[in-house]
């Protein structure tokens, strides 16, 4: 049975998240095995490891979380097993580390494939060893400490090309967990979409109370590159910007419409099932990308053409559409925004 925590913490029905919750849970049973989570950027990695820490009997003790990447490896070597003082120049007075913080509980250690190979070694020390040494001391310290790491880079290549040992791979890998990205599991989007409207809508005082049916269909076909990270994003982005008691298709031109370059390919549409007004739309299109192009030139109409590839009477006349009053500036036609 998927507990309450752990539904709050996985958002979606699809099959994969599904999976995902059994996964988590069987995880969770065993309080001492070391787990490897990979996958795209936003996919939720930081979300699945307090989803295991949650449900298992740890729970009642520390979540520590840091990232490999944020630190310089010095730093970071002092951050993960403490130090004595006087153990380097700062060191004024004895300090745990996110080991001996993290006791009876779970250490997150996010992007891990950024830790610099001399502390690889020392990692795996302590992995195997379950004592941490402070740099500086000469006393072994016992931790309780499940391990789970996580990383959007694919760690077994980098093995044979020296970027990370081989061992520690092996020791982090016992237990895999891969999460699928966003466009593979589509099937969550409207409940992701509910979930974030509400919890938004809360944050920011606002009174969205849901989006139109091509809005819908539009967010359920987007490939989403940023993944989960990304769609809590552009929500947020559309409610204040706009502030709408319902978000339109118009509302997802600069975001979901948005053309992309030459290599990305041609742009891709989705046409709702119930069919859409094809002019107003592609007005609502075509009004968003002269804004953008005014607001990147600060109002400068001769510069918007060119980016627009159109005449300059032209995109004055289309900006006459906009803003009958006459008002050109990139200030003015944010402010006018979307209806």
């Amino acid at each position: 049975m998927v507990s309450p925590a752990l539904d709050e913490i996985l958002i979606g029905e699809s099959e994969g998240t599904r999976a995902l919750r059994a996964q988590i849970l069987d995880v969770a049973e065993n309080n001492e095995a070391t787990v490897l989570v990979t996958g795209e950027s936003g996919t939720g990695k930081e979300l699945t490891a307090r989803a295991i820490h949650t449900c298992s009997a740890r729970r009642d003790a520390p979540f520590v979380d840091i990232n490999c990447a944020s630190l310089p490896p010095n730093l970071l070597e002092s951050e993960l097993f403490g130090f004595e003082q006087g153990a380097f120049t700062d060191a004024r007075a004895r300090k745990r580390g996110y080991f001996e913080m993290a006791d009876g509980g779970t250490l997150f250690l996010d992007e891990i494939a950024e830790m610099s190979t001399p502390l690889q070694s020392k990692l795996l020390r302590v992995l195997e060893q379950r004592t941490v040494r402070h740099l500086g001391g000469t006393e072994d310290l016992p931790v309780d400490v499940r391990v789970i790491a996580a990383t959007n880079q694919d760690i077994r290549a980098l093995v044979p090309e020296g970027r990370f040992r081989s061992d520690l791979f092996y020791r982090l890998n016992v237990v895999p967990i891969h999460l699928v990205p966003l466009r593979d599991r589509a099937g969550d989007i409207p409940s992701l979409l509910e979930h974030y409207r509400l919890t938004l809508n809360a944050r920011l005082s606002r009174n969205c109370t849901g989006f139109s049916g091509d809005a819908l269909e539009a967010l359920c076909h987007y490939s989403w590159p940023g993944n989960v990270r990304e769609l809590k994003n552009i929500l947020e982005r559309i409610l204040i910007l706009y502030n709408p008691s319902v978000i339109e298709i118009a509302h997802l031109a600069r975001e979901v419409f948005s053309p992309p370059s030459a290599a990305a390919g041609p742009l891709r549409l989705t046409l709702p099932p119930e069919g859409l007004s094809l002019a107003p739309f592609l007005a609502s299109v075509e009004d968003e990308l002269i804004r953008l192009a005014m607001e990147r030139t600060a109002g400068n109409v001769t510069q918007a053409a060119r980016l627009l590839n159109v005449p300059r009477e032209t995109l004055r006349y289309k900006l006459s559409r906009i803003l009958p009053a006459g008002g050109k500036t990139g200030t003015e036609l944010r402010r006018q925004g979307s209806p």
